[in-house]
């Protein structure tokens, strides 16, 4: 107590002093506020655009979902929920109805349309690293407008996955080589 060691026991007590001793250090540690559990509501509560999109993707309305994204982000232009979120519905809406293994199948690599679409494949099936690299051989590959498409896709998805991952950390890199 008080920051101090004490001896508990000396020898084998019978179990009823371990029970007052046990019981005595709870409430001295009660009276400190130890091992209280904290007043008040312990969940931050929801924006009311964060409430309206979860509603809205429950009932897989994307379009829903994503209005109620950018009117929380017209309020506040920082919030990173809204902004992964938003990443997340868009991904949706881009690759809803697609076939994927048909779509995978027949890209060429000199049409950028059917690359980004492969890459929204490719990240949502969590197989981030071909889509980067995908990304990556677009931006090489491609001048002028699609160039800029292709990256300006690329750094959309790389709001989708965790900053931390290390092949996002080198996709980052990569593309800043080639972009200077």
């Amino acid at each position: 107590m008080g920051e101090q060691l004490l001896p508990l026991f000396e020898s084998v007590p019978p179990m009823e002093q371990v029970r007052l001793v046990i019981n005595k250090l709870l409430e001295l540690a009660s009276q400190k506020g130890i091992g209280q559990a904290p007043e008040g509501p312990t969940e931050i509560p929801m924006e009311p655009e964060e409430q309206a999109a979860y509603a809205a993707l429950e009932k897989d309305d994307y379009k829903i979902a994503k209005q109620s994204y950018e009117t929380w982000l017209k309020r506040k232009p920082n919030e990173q929920v809204a902004i992964i979120g938003l990443a997340q519905v868009n991904l949706m809406l881009r690759i809803e109805g697609l076939d994927p293994e048909l779509t995978l199948k027949n890209a060429k690599d000199t049409d950028l349309t059917s690359q980004l679409m492969c890459a929204d494949i490719e990240v949502a099936s969590g197989n981030n690293q071909a889509a980067f690299d995908r990304l990556l051989s677009a931006i090489k590959r491609f001048s002028g407008d699609d160039k800029d498409k292709a990256k300006a896709h690329l750094i959309q998805l790389f709001n989708l996955v965790d900053p931390s991952d290390p092949r996002l950390v080198k996709a980052r890199s990569e593309l800043a080589s080639l972009l200077f």
